[in-house]
């Protein structure tokens, strides 16, 4: 808010309210929130990032702080897309897949159905919801 043109203080005012405004709306809410509701202030946050990037830019040791951006958003984007990078060893959709056709055919086991877990989905649709497979 340190801005001398108009425009872009008035914009880092509305920017400021994009990101207080759901923060204190989703703190009041009681109830569960999804993470796209979450997922509604990512741009903002990295506006805000690009922003303090840009002043500290101006500064005197522009060396050091782009080593220290470049440091910075190299982890950053490691950190949000390390678990691309890396192929699970064990525990894949193939395993799972074979877990559940071989619990259905030897024993006829029941799975229980458990929100997110791939497996009680898979077992869902094969042996439950027959009408899918048919």
């Amino acid at each position: 808010m340190y801005e001398r043109d108009k425009k872009k203080k008035i914009l880092g005012y509305l920017l400021s309210l994009w990101f207080i405004i759901p923060a204190l709306v989703f703190t009041l809410y009681g109830g569960m929130t999804s993470d796209y509701y979450v997922l509604l202030n990512a741009p903002m946050t990295l506006y805000i990032l690009v922003y303090i990037q840009e002043k500290l830019l101006t500064y005197k040791f522009k060396i050091i702080l782009i080593v220290i951006s470049v440091a910075v958003w190299s982890f950053y984007i490691y950190s949000n897309t390390k678990h691309a990078w890396i192929r699970p060893s064990y525990g894949g959709l193939h395993e799972q897949e074979d877990y559940v056709r071989k619990r259905i055919r030897e024993n006829g086991t029941k799975i229980q159905f458990n929100e997110g877990d791939i497996k009680s989905y898979l077992y869902h649709i094969w042996a439950v919801d027959t009408r899918l497979t048919k």
